[in-house]
């Protein structure tokens, strides 16, 4: 049976939905509330935290807030929309890796690795969302470097973007 015909989530009578993210998944949260809104199987709930991403952890760290957000909510499915605030270096140690170069790629792929299989172990079906597309060239591109190294990590990890 190929990938695309087998079930991704087990069918139960109702799913919670879990958006977590940055601004960005604030949006996508409220709008998922409002066309669900009267639905008994689904619940929409969300954690997005504005300038948030996942190349500066020191600001805010998605993968240690991830055990409390697990802790304390029941996540059937997990969409992720995050990204926005990501073109910069990322910190590892007394390393700086500048952004766009292979070493922040490798860096931000194992960031991406850490949600995804935390989420995996708490056995949440995870929806990656793409990064819209910018109205200033130069950020659009940055988000389209970014959105590229989400999708291949995705397709890595079998998890639907």
């Amino acid at each position: 049976q190929d990938q695309e015909s087998t079930p991704y989530i087990a069918p139960k009578e109702t799913y919670n939905i879990f958006v977590l993210g940055d601004s960005l998944a604030g949006g996508l949260m409220s709008g998922m509330m409002r066309v669900t809104q009267g639905d008994p199987a689904l619940s929409v709930n969300g954690r997005f935290k504005e300038d948030s991403g996942l190349a500066r952890p020191e600001f805010y760290n998605w993968n240690d807030a991830l055990p409390r957000i697990t802790e304390s909510n029941t996540v059937d499915i997990a969409i992720i929309l995050i990204g926005l605030n990501d073109a910069q270096s990322i910190r590892e140690g007394s390393l700086r890796h500048a952004f766009g170069t292979p070493e922040w790629a490798t860096a931000y792929g194992e960031a991406i690795r850490q949600v995804v299989a935390h989420l995996k172990e708490k056995g949440s079906a995870l929806y990656w969302v793409e990064l819209p597309r910018m109205r200033q060239d130069a950020y659009d591109e940055s988000m389209r470097q970014i959105s590229a190294i989400q999708a291949a990590e995705a397709k890595s990890l079998g998890i639907k973007f």
